[in-house]
């Protein structure tokens, strides 16, 4: 797994919870994080961000 390289640094977590996602790997732990900019998951062994979405690229989406 590459890491992230381009997230939001200024993005601040608010609330955590340790989640088990279900994917077609299998299912593993995260760690899921609302932000203040942004929402992050970590590897809970690493603290490794694995994926980010800042609210800006997803707020205005409105179904069609």
């Amino acid at each position: 797994i590459m890491p992230i390289t381009n997230f939001c640094v200024d993005n601040r977590d608010i609330v955590c919870y340790l989640v088990t996602k279900h994917s077609w790997k299998g299912k593993y732990k995260r760690i899921f994080s609302i932000g203040s900019l942004a929402i992050t998951t970590y590897n809970p062994a690493t603290l490794e961000i694995t994926n980010q979405w800042e609210y800006s690229d997803f707020a205005l989406i409105k179904p069609s």
